[in-house]
């Protein structure tokens, strides 16, 4: 019994996975793509159409984001988790998903939305000047606890997240992993059996580049200015 107890716990934790990607653009719009993969008996159909209800109306309720792609598919036994959103202003994806969106009104989160959130984790997003700040807490041992039990980080192997940010202009301070392209792109990767003595936490501060139109906006303010100065020269 006790072996196939330990089995089963093996090939559960042998099937968690994440990877997430976040760009964002010049204007200021961003596009998030994560993809997670966890067993079945961890998410039911049910659960996993629960969790597709969940991120509609979150992103729904949001008037600058769309909905590019929100499915879970079952695949050989586990349900792969698709979401793509893309972001006017990346600073509404900040809490995409708050606690009490994870719940029917009034009651206590579901099933779906606590593993939604604790794979989403908190993210906050914040403006100092023309700097833009993003801290990002992942705590997933909620998670293990439940589905892990007492052998929890010592079963789960290579399993890890990794997470990928690309930004306009390389990032002033980040505890990112690895820095390429410039320090414009950011990864970091995290060992899952690591999570419960160190939670997930990225870190970075970026500047903002001013948009297009901003610069535009200028521009008629010289030559006006210009075109003014010009004018009260010829009357002198």
């Amino acid at each position: 019994m006790n072996l196939v107890l330990a089995l089963a716990v093996l090939m559960l934790a042998s099937c968690i996975d994440g990877e997430e990607e976040v760009f964002i653009h010049a204007d200021g719009s961003a596009k998030m793509r994560v993809q997670y993969t966890v067993p079945g008996m961890m998410l039911s159909d049910l659960e996993a159409d629960k969790l597709v209800e969940i991120v509609d109306k979150a992103v729904r309720e949001k008037a600058n984001l769309s909905l590019v792609t929100n499915q879970v598919q079952s695949q050989k036994g586990q349900k792969i988790i698709n979401i793509e959103i893309d972001a006017e202003n990346v600073m509404e994806l900040n809490d995409l998903l708050d606690e009490e969106e994870t719940g029917e009104d009034g009651e206590e989160p579901t099933k779906a939305g606590k593993i939604l959130q604790a794979l989403l984790g908190e993210m906050q997003v914040s403006l100092d000047g023309l700097t833009a700040g993003v801290d990002r807490n992942v705590d997933l041992q909620p998670l293990f606890d439940q589905y892990l039990g007492k052998m929890g980080p010592s079963v789960l192997g290579e399993s890890e997240f990794r997470y990928t940010v690309h930004l306009p202009k390389a990032a002033e301070t980040t505890n990112a992993h690895q820095s390429l392209n410039e320090g414009r792109t950011l990864k970091w990767g995290f060992k899952l059996r690591e999570t419960k003595q160190h939670p997930i936490h990225m870190q970075m501060r970026a500047p903002v580049p001013l948009p297009w139109w901003v610069f535009a906006a200028l521009a008629v303010v010289v030559v006006l200015l210009v075109a003014g100065i010009y004018r009260l020269i010829r009357k002198s």
